[in-house]
């Protein structure tokens, strides 16, 4: 990526992933959010390209729509996109060679590291500049279509997420006190989130002698809501998909957060060969 940035000549660059299909007409409306000159980089939407395939698959549908329509969206209210996705993302190119020794040198405890490399530019690009999501910008993306290949990219997501978080909060606090104070307690959830599970779920009962609802109601009730929100303005049925995603999460890839601190050094991609 850098290469390419180095090698360009236009004004703007589009960085998209090899397994990634991008619509006619995309390129043009990436492009129109940059008429603002504070603007420094744009993520586009990305659906799953091979969401039929199983219900792993369609469990990613889900999600990346959240993601993207929900999550990317508010930030974008604010110019303050956390992430601008490798898999379709545009920048302003002078911005990415405004920071390009602190992206290609940066180190995690003293080692240099070869992922995070699309949340480390935006987060760089983002102390200075606004980062927008344009929904009308479309594409889509392979997933992994087995489970263990899956967990794999899961790991390597929340390494990178560890990773650049704290440099993120340096400066987050510099922007509209929306997102920053959304920003900082989004630091804390990823760890505190397993205990608050094993409290409710397992040390609870077994103290009491029963499963208090409260907790199992409320995580159930906003999976259902952005679940139905998938399917209302996607028009793809396969929204209880968005229910696995909730119990996977709670049973196995909540966890992760822990065993990425642990390997948080670590350079396997684990998802390609």
């Amino acid at each position: 990526m850098a290469g390419g940035t180095f090698l360009a000549r236009g004004e703007f660059m589009v960085c998209v992933d090899s397994d990634t299909f991008v619509f006619p007409g995309s390129l043009h409306k990436l492009m129109q959010g940059f008429v603002d000159p504070a603007v420094g980089g744009i993520s586009g939407h990305c659906d799953i390209e091979n969401a039929n395939v199983n219900m792993l698959t369609r469990m990613q549908d889900v999600r990346y729509y959240f993601s993207y329509k929900i999550m990317k969206a508010a930030e974008s209210v604010f110019g303050t996109v956390s992430c601008l996705p490798g898999c379709f993302s545009a920048y302003r190119r002078t911005c990415v060679l405004a920071v390009m020794d602190d992206w290609i040198n940066a180190t995690v405890w003293g080692k240099h590291g070869n992922y995070a490399d699309d949340r480390s530019l935006t987060n760089l690009i983002l102390r200075d500049y606004k980062i927008l999501y344009d929904d009308q910008a479309l594409a889509t993306t392979i997933c992994p279509e087995g489970w263990k290949q899956y967990a794999r990219q899961q790991s390597r997501w929340v390494k990178s997420y560890l990773r650049e978080i704290w440099k993120t909060g340096k400066f987050m606090w510099r922007k509209h006190p929306v997102p920053a104070l959304s920003w900082y307690a989004m630091m804390w959830m990823p760890i505190v989130e397993p205990v608050v599970m094993v409290q409710a779920l397992l040390i609870a009962p077994l103290q009491e002698g029963r499963l208090h609802p409260s907790y199992v109601i409320g995580v159930f009730t906003i999976t259902l809501v952005w679940s139905l929100h998938f399917w209302i303005t996607s028009g793809r049925r396969w929204w209880y998909a968005g229910i696995l995603f909730t119990l996977s999460y709670i049973f196995f890839f909540g966890w992760q957060t822990y065993w990425g601190f642990l390997t948080l050094d670590g350079k396997k991609w684990g998802t390609r060969g």
